[in-house]
């Protein structure tokens, strides 16, 4: 009787276990400039060579995981609570348990999405008529208002993306009027279909993980880049980071977390503050 687990299953496998105890033994990142002379030179980690070279097998073994409902899943009145709280164009941030940021990226939090709003608040903004929107009007319709760079590429998903989680943070960027909400909608639904990068690779222009498509669209926040890994990369910690500077174009409106029982509890950003990793360099 067979093993139920084909040859390159096995391969696959035994390089994700290599991944994951390359990785568990470094769980730190530095600021840009803090990276190792060599890779300032423009030589490759060997970690991050490994990676190119495995990250597209692994995808779909990683895509495909069986992965555990999050703590917040089925939690009663969060969905109405979230749909009451958030406005659009705000920046969900959330904790995961089985995330594959977790292999590779340091910190608390470990993915981040664009909430879209309805298709009501959408016409309103004057985002409904754009051209790089009018082909997603049916799934908008059908209820797909997170946006995401996730799994294979940047889409547009329903909300249980951000329900079926651990931890929730909710981001709100400066308001700047309607030709401002315009243009960003305009830059997230050019990037949808764009592959997602498995390796975390800030340098890979061609492909995007979710922090990398917020620092695209909103280079007001200003996000850094760190070095962590054997790679450069945008660290979902510094996106609600960003919101806690002094005159930033972003502020945190909810952090929501489990509760025992059945409920959650939402409160401020003191909360968060005490989550968050912070850059070795600026450790203590």
């Amino acid at each position: 009787m067979g093993s139920g687990c084909s040859t390159p299953a096995r391969l696959a496998a035994l390089m994700l276990t290599a991944v994951l105890a390359a990785c568990a033994a470094a769980r730190t990142y530095v600021a840009a400039e803090d990276a190792p002379a060599y890779a300032r030179d423009g030589y490759v980690d060997p970690r991050l060579a490994l990676t190119r070279v495995i990250g597209a097998p692994l995808a779909p073994i990683v895509r495909n995981l069986r992965a555990p409902h999050g703590r917040l899943h089925g939690r009663a009145g969060l969905e109405r609570f979230l749909r009451d709280a958030l406005r659009p164009l705000d920046i969900v941030v959330i904790r995961s348990r089985p995330a594959a940021t977790r292999l590779l990226i340091p910190g608390h939090f470990t993915h981040a999405t664009v909430w879209l709003g309805t298709p009501a608040e959408m016409r309103a903004l004057g985002a409904w008529s754009l051209s790089a929107v009018r082909p997603y009007r049916e799934r908008l319709r059908a209820g797909r208002p997170v946006f995401e760079a996730a799994r294979d590429a940047v889409q547009l998903s329903p909300m249980r993306e951000i329900t079926d989680v651990d931890e929730i943070v909710i981001l709100r960027p400066r308001p700047g009027g309607r030709g401002w909400a315009r243009a960003k909608y305009a830059g997230l639904f050019a990037a949808i279909g764009r592959p997602f990068d498995y390796n975390f690779d800030w340098t890979d222009k061609a492909r995007l993980t979710c922090a990398e498509l917020v620092a695209g669209v909103f280079p007001e926040f200003e996000l850094p880049v760190r070095y962590t890994q054997g790679r450069y990369a945008i660290v979902p910690d510094d996106i609600v980071r960003a919101a806690t500077v002094p005159g930033s174009r972003l502020r945190i409106v909810r952090y929501v977390a489990p509760t025992a029982g059945d409920g959650f509890s939402a409160s401020g950003g003191e909360a968060v503050l005490k989550l968050l990793s912070r850059p070795r360099d600026d450790a203590t």
